[in-house]
């Protein structure tokens, strides 16, 4: 019953304060909303088309490298990158309608995190793919992990402090851009395989490659950004109590880390 109430009062709050939101992918998406959008248009139709171009770029890749270590056309790291780039411009759309027409709602957010979370799944697997690494356990599990955390740990901030807080370099907006870039990188290079299993830093790291560099990045970013939300919690908590109980909801997550 107090579920039912407070769903009447739900009002969305979240800010992303990444440069290249603030000014590209914000100002891309309210120009496309407002010339391309029509006002009949529900925000949830645009979440769930969001995941069209997802579903086509990793149905391609899939195709060509369904063990995540054959090598896949050029052609396809080309279409997956504009895929990529296109569901992440839609995502950022739905929210702009959403809040032009008034329409924002508690059934609004779980569609579009629940876009995101199955997203999540096909990204993870295109890296592997991109990167070669369905060979190795450890290295499918380190990129999972770098995916899956920090989209856990933010919608685990958002329930508790009750706003979706995005910090200068995140990866909704920022990591995104990354895949994105990389994607249509591995298109431009002759040999994507060798490009990524190519020394990083020759003469300064013996042995570390394109590839070791790439994840590394990544796990370092998801531990400042986990770091971030846990303290944005741990402010808000304001008793012992209360955050002993929001750490608890973390146990399934750790558990299933745990069990990979």
């Amino acid at each position: 019953e107090a579920g039912a109430r407070n769903v009447l009062k739900y009002r969305y709050a979240g800010a992303d304060n990444s440069l290249m939101y603030r000014y590209f992918c914000s100002p891309l998406a309210e120009a496309l909303v407002m010339r391309a959008v029509p006002l009949w248009m529900a925000p949830n139709v645009i979440t769930c088309l969001g995941l069209l171009p997802s579903l086509l770029g990793h149905a391609l890749i899939w195709h060509y490298s369904p063990d995540l270590v054959g090598h896949c056309p050029r052609w396809c790291w080309a279409v997956a990158g504009v895929c990529t780039f296109v569901y992440q411009t839609l995502d950022n759309m739905d929210g702009k309608q959403a809040r032009r027409t008034g329409s924002s709602s508690p059934l609004g957010l779980m569609v579009d995190h629940g876009i995101d979370a199955f997203n999540i799944v096909l990204s993870s697997l295109n890296v592997m793919a991109m990167l070669q690494v369905g060979d190795s356990p450890r290295l499918c599990f380190l990129i999972w992990l770098t995916s899956s955390t920090p989209f856990f740990v933010a919608t685990w901030e958002e329930y508790h402090t009750g706003c979706l807080y995005l910090g200068a370099f995140n990866g909704p907006t920022d990591g995104v851009l990354i895949l994105a870039a990389s994607q249509l990188l591995s298109a431009a290079v002759e040999d994507y395989g060798a490009f990524w299993g190519a020394e990083a830093l020759p003469g300064l790291v013996e042995g570390l490659s394109r590839r070791s560099l790439a994840i590394a990045f990544y796990l370092l970013m998801v531990v400042l950004t986990v770091v971030g939300n846990f303290l944005s919690v741990f402010r808000s908590s304001g008793s012992a109590l209360r955050l002993r109980g929001a750490a608890l909801l973390l146990v399934p997550f750790a558990g299933s880390l745990a069990g990979g």
